[in-house]
């Protein structure tokens, strides 16, 4: 089964994740992303930002 993925943001109002350049060059990213997270990672993340 494949993994799901999932993006978390603190604005409801997003109705789409828009592909953007790496925030960092240490990332080894060439060209554009949108950043996720593992289903195992989603509850943790949301709980830190609180």
């Amino acid at each position: 089964m494949a993994p799901r993925l999932f993006h978390v943001s603190e604005d409801a109002g997003i109705a789409r994740f828009d592909p953007r350049p790496s925030p960092s060059t240490d990332a080894g990213v060439i060209g554009t992303a949108v950043s996720a997270l593992a289903e195992a990672s989603v509850e943790v993340r949301v709980l830190q930002e609180f």
